[in-house]
C-alpha cells in the first residue's frame, strides 16, 4: 500500500522558490506557529514541493516534521534545515564535489580552504 503524494511544481527559479518557503515558512511561525502543509489545509502525506527542475526543495510528513533544501544549478544540495533545528551547509568545487561543510552541531570540514580571509584569519 502506497502513501498519497501531494506535489506543487513551481515552475521558477530554485532562488526564488526558496526565498517563497522562507517567506511563508516565517510569516506563519509568527502569526499561527504552522507550517506550510497546515497552512494550505494539506491532509495527505508526505507533502512535497519540488522546484522546476524536479528537485525537491520542501518535504513535510503527517507528524508536521519538516525539512528544506536550497539546491545548485548542478542540483547538488548547498543547504539543508529541518523542523528539529539542524541545519547544515555545503560548497562545492566546479566539478560538484564538497570542498567546504559546517553543520548546526558544530561540525566543520575544510577540505581546500581557498576561500578570502580577513586579517583575523576567519572565514568571511
Amino acid at each position: 500500500m502506497g502513501c498519497a503524494i501531494n506535489h506543487i511544481l513551481l515552475f521558477i527559479t530554485p532562488a526564488i522558490t526558496n526565498k517563497y518557503i522562507t517567506q511563508i515558512t516565517q510569516t506563519n511561525r509568527i502569526m499561527k506557529d504552522q507550517t506550510i502543509a497546515q497552512f494550505l489545509n494539506i491532509k495527505e502525506f508526505p507533502f512535497e514541493i519540488k522546484d522546476s527542475n524536479n528537485n525537491e526543495i520542501y518535504s513535510e510528513n503527517s507528524d508536521n516534521g519538516w525539512s528544506k533544501c536550497e539546491i545548485d544549478e548542478n542540483g547538488k544540495i548547498i543547504y539543508l534545515e529541518n523542523s528539529n533545528g539542524y541545519s547544515s551547509k555545503y560548497e562545492r568545487d566546479e566539478n560538484g564535489e564538497i570542498i567546504y561543510y559546517e553543520n548546526s552541531d558544530g561540525t566543520i570540514i575544510d577540505i581546500i580552504d581557498n576561500r578570502p580571509k580577513s586579517f583575523d584569519g576567519k572565514v568571511h
